[in-house]
């Protein structure tokens, strides 16, 4: 025979998102809370004020209690309870295992296997005082299926897995940033740095030629230095740099792109701030460039030091910019904007733009490639105005 539960300690209004039989108890996840259910008692044994109970299971001697959020990165808590001691919240010093936790299992050793949106495979291990820390599992295959972004350096290979959406919107894609490092695939993220905890959707990344230092863009989070001979990654936003945020949005440094200069200066993409174009010099010294367009996307640099962007939007095409002898003075820059109204461009919008072998310019378009082969004349008086391919 079904029986409504309805008591006094249960909300006038509830749904239950998850419940278990443990230990000769029924346990049920209500709203923001958990209720143990013996014959006629009902008691509250768990309450968040933030996150909702996404799961409840057992196995041995253990039942696990997970809450979780609606977001894809919220690290709520994980509570065990054993046949001896009551819920313990046991995510804390092990939040690097916990993205958006699904589920989890415990197995006979004590250790808890974690079912999680993001990779890698992970376990909590006890130790003799039953604190639990976090364990990774890595295979030898690439990690994420998503490349927006590689580089390639020497037998490595660098990856992007992030981006932006069609919309230019966040992805939260989590991955990281991908290595395939001495024949191994590697994932470069908060389960080996704290201080990347959070960052999300890498749309570019960097090799830089002398130091081997890898540089990669966050479209959240701003830039990351990752010094190898340190093992430490660095990050650079509007705090501690030139970079800015977009307008509206004050929280989110967005990166599209960067590249090296021949005098190993990096010039950064710096997507919707007011000085969309950075610099990170040689020398270790910041600046930053305005322009009229703000929605700077793919870059590449020429052979006369030229720095070309991709404008988003289907109505701007693409920007030149010149940075002169000095890359931190503005005295001696040039820019220009090329478009359907003074190049061959069959259309405003660009997808992509790279630099072949012999120095010219491709800008792949929604209807074709334009290649500029006059690409040193791009500022004269006679113009470069590409040919269709």
């Amino acid at each position: 025979t079904w029986t409504f539960l309805d008591n006094d300690e249960l909300p006038a209004a509830y749904e239950s998102y998850a419940l278990n039989s443990h230990a000769g108890k029924l346990y049920l996840g209500i709203n923001r809370a958990v209720y143990s259910y013996d014959e006629d008692t009902i008691e509250k044994v768990l309450e968040d004020d933030t996150f909702f109970p996404v799961y409840i299971n057992s196995a041995y001697d253990k039942q696990l209690v997970a809450y979780g959020c609606v977001d894809q990165f919220c690290q709520a808590p994980l509570y065990l309870q054993t046949d001896t001691d009551d819920f313990r919240d046991i995510k804390s010093g092990s939040e690097t295992c916990f993205g958006q936790n699904i589920n989890a299992i415990a197995d006979a050793a004590g250790n808890i296997w974690l079912s999680d949106n993001f990779r890698p495979l992970r376990y909590l291990e006890p130790d003799i005082d039953g604190n639990y820390s976090c364990k990774f599992i890595f295979s030898n295959d690439i990690l994420d299926k998503g490349v927006f972004d590689l580089e390639l350096n020497g037998e490595e290979i660098w990856i992007a897995p992030g981006g932006y959406g069609v919309n230019y919107d966040y992805l939260f894609n989590f991955s990281g940033l991908l290595g395939y490092v001495d024949g191994t695939w590697g994932q470069y993220f908060s389960n080996r740095y704290d201080n990347l905890d959070g960052l999300a959707d890498i749309s570019s990344v960097e090799v830089h030629p002398i130091t081997n230092d890898i540089y990669f863009g966050s479209y959240l989070d701003g830039l990351v230095h990752f010094d190898r001979q340190a093992d430490e990654m660095n990050i650079f936003n509007d705090a501690n740099s030139s970079l800015g945020n977009i307008p509206g949005d004050p929280t989110r440094t967005r990166i599209a792109d960067l590249s090296f200069d021949d005098d190993l200066n990096l010039w950064v993409s710096n997507y919707g701030a007011n000085n969309p174009v950075s610099v990170l010099t040689a020398s270790g010294e910041w600046q930053n460039f305005l322009f009229p367009s703000k929605q700077l996307l793919s870059m590449t640099i020429d052979q006369n030091g030229y720095k070309w962007f991709v404008i988003g939007g289907s109505s701007n095409g693409v920007l030149v910019y010149d940075s002169g002898e000095d890359p931190l003075s503005t005295s001696d820059d040039r820019s220009w904007t090329i478009n359907t109204n003074n190049s061959n461009l069959p259309t405003n919008s660009v997808n992509c733009i790279s630099v072949d072998k012999d120095g010219d310019v491709w800008v792949g378009t929604q209807e074709g490639p334009v290649v500029f082969d006059c690409a040193s004349n791009i500022f004269e008086e006679s113009g470069c105005q590409g040919s269709l391919r």
